[in-house]
């Protein structure tokens, strides 16, 4: 919850300093005119905390503005030092106004964390709509208002609002450079430093009703209504806007269609990074189908940078329906979102659409099944590929394209086809708090899980297929777990195999579990089993498995390729042919021998495939 803090700036005995170009100087005068528009601000403004700093050190008994400012909730405190009195009066009063926040940020109770925001008020002066311009800008961080002094550019330093951190890094010394007799006001100073400093410098929503009279000339701040109505106008059309050296923000759009396997961890790790750190300030446009909206409960993600908008899922099964489906509902999101990149969390099903359409915006994406130039193909699918990839080397609005943990193909893409945009990326493994339930249906077996997207391409069928071939001395020792949702297209046949199994080997215990799990549910399966299967039918594909595996210290048994090449790299388990034969001669050595894996490695693979890394490489 955002905290409304105000600080108001004073300086009360300011006679004895001979502040150059003050005219309101009377100590009785100032003072009354400092506790009734504190208590004003106490008694009819929506601020939480209020700051009073003067730099006079004037001894004065505020208790009663305190009391007040307690019974109605608020904090209120009294910060009071003694100025560098001949630097104020060799430079002005701009000059000790500087030095009072830099005191305030230094000795306040209230002013110490560095991503909260105040308003900087002059402690003489009311605005007359300061609760609706809490109400309409609480959401910004800095808020200054263009003005000219002296026919130069400059700030109104009357009232506006900055970050703590950001002033601190960007304004906190400027005011040293001060000289009233030289022209070179404070409003000047903080103009400079603000247009060369990376800030966002927003402006108000409306414009500030100011109330009070000006030390320096004696004349009221209020503006007639239409002088105020003008530059209400003004403000409005942007005249008063501050333009800075702050990089130009993106517009991501991270378009997964899709729901199935890992879709949701990774969207999860995603929204949960960006949020979670500073430096992803860019904007997040994120197109999910209704099904993904609801299983990541995206409300839980809500920031200014974050967007969700709603699409539709493609039906079909045809491979160039499907990308021109893709493309399209993409074409559409750009003419609304007019955003810079688009990052594709399946880039293979896009492939021939971003080849042959012509669009503005950058594309990035994963690729799950990628070609290997070095392994065998048919004649005519070789001669695809090439045409593919040579494609994709070559569009300039292609920027980069992942190969999920490989990069030793990543490097040979790269040398073929004469280009730089073929990119290793880590497979992430998240840390999720498991609840500490066995899932399992008994606890006193061998526990084996086959655990995602459920079909042929995963070795699903493969490992039921390698039942019989297991003795029954071990297949009693067994439970093999299925948790995942299983294909469209494999799930009537997954299910008849499955009962089939159970008929004819009653003594092996399996639990199916066709379905999408928690994240915590997820942990108590990988946290009970002992060995996890990966036979993937692929070579080339990766598995976010392995990682929560290698996490909970099972034995893996995976096939050879990426997955192989993992676990031979991390000493996780065993890398097989993923044949019937295969499958059933791994399950039983793991059987009898009881394998383990080492901490240490498993450490070292947690560490190199971190959430960070991901997330970094995808947005780089």
């Amino acid at each position: 919850m955002n905290k409304n803090i105000i600080l108001l700036t004073g300086s009360i005995d300011i006679a004895r300093n001979n502040v150059p170009y003050t005219v309101i100087t009377n100590l009785s005068e100032r003072i009354n005119q400092y506790l009734a528009n504190i208590r004003k601000i106490i008694l009819h403004t929506n601020f939480d905390y209020i700051v009073f700093c003067e730099n006079t050190n004037y001894a004065y008994d505020y208790s009663f503005l305190i009391r007040l400012a307690e019974s109605r909730g608020k904090k209120m405190e009294i910060l009071s030092f003694q100025t560098n009195e001949t630097k104020v009066r060799e430079k002005g009063k701009g000059f000790g106004e500087g030095e009072i926040i830099k005191y305030a940020l230094t000795h306040s109770s209230y002013l110490q964390d560095d991503t909260l925001s105040f308003y900087k008020l002059t402690g003489r002066v009311f605005i007359k709509n300061i609760n609706v311009i809490l109400c309409l800008d609480n959401n910004k961080k800095n808020i200054f208002l263009k003005t000219k002094k002296c026919s130069r550019s400059a700030i109104d330093s009357v009232f506006f609002k900055v970050n703590i951190g950001e002033y601190k890094n960007y304004l906190l010394e400027s005011y040293k450079s001060v000289n009233d007799i030289n022209n070179n006001y404070f409003e000047h100073v903080y103009y400079e430093a603000l247009i060369h400093s990376p800030m966002k410098v927003n402006r108000f929503s409306i414009l500030p009703y100011q109330d009070g009279i000006s030390a320096s000339n004696g004349m009221r701040y209020n503006l007639p209504f239409i002088d105020s109505t003008k530059k209400g106008i003004k403000l409005y059309l942007g005249f008063y806007k501050i333009k800075t050296n702050q990089p130009r923000l993106k517009t991501y759009l991270i378009f997964e269609p899709y729901d199935s396997g890992h879709r949701k961890e990774y969207m999860t790790n995603i929204l949960s990074y960006i949020i979670d750190n500073d430096e992803y300030s860019d904007k997040y446009i994120f197109a999910f189908n209704s099904i993904l909206l609801d299983i990541l409960e995206c409300e839980k993600y809500k920031s200014d940078k974050i967007r969700f908008t709603l699409i539709s899922k493609p039906v079909t099964t045809n491979t160039w329906k499907r990308a021109m489906h893709e493309y399209n509902i993409i074409a559409k999101l750009y003419k609304q979102f007019r955003f810079d990149h688009v990052i594709l969390p399946n880039f293979d099903t896009f492939t021939l659409a971003s080849i042959i359409k012509k669009y503005k915006f950058k594309v990035s994406g994963i690729l799950y099944k990628p070609f290997n130039p070095k392994k065998k193909y048919s004649f005519l699918l070789r001669i695809i590929k090439h045409i593919q990839y040579f494609c994709i080397s070559r569009k300039k609005q292609i920027q980069s394209v992942f190969i999920l943990n490989n990069p030793k193909l990543s490097s040979i893409l790269n040398e073929t086809y004469v280009t730089d945009k073929f990119t290793n990326l880590v497979d992430p493994v998240p840390i999720y708090t498991p609840s500490n339930i066995n899932p399992y249906s008994q606890e006193n077996k061998i526990i084996g899980l086959h655990f995602g997207s459920l079909d042929e391409r995963k070795g699903t069928f493969s490992i039921l297929h390698s039942l019989p071939l297991i003795v029954p001395e071990i297949r009693e020792q067994l439970l093999l777990a299925f948790v995942g949702m299983p294909s469209v297209q494999s799930k009537e046949k997954i299910e008849h195999e499955i009962q089939n199994a159970k008929r004819m080997f009653p003594e092996i215990t399996i639990d199916y579990r066709p379905e999408f799990v928690s994240d915590d549910l997820m942990e108590n399966y990988y946290q009970f089993a002992q060995f996890v299967l990966i036979p993937y039918k692929h070579i080339t594909m990766s598995s976010g498995v392995l990682g929560h595996a290698a996490r909970w210290g099972n034995y893996i048994i995976g096939n050879k390729g990426v997955v192989g090449d993992l676990i031979n790299e991390y000493q996780l388990g065993e890398a097989i042919t993923p044949t019937n034969e295969e499958i059933a001669r791994a399950i039983t050595a793991f059987a009898t021998k009881k394998c383990t894996i080492n901490r240490e490695n498993v450490q070292k693979y947690l560490s190199d495939h971190s959430v960070s890394q991901f997330v970094k490489t995808l947005f780089t």
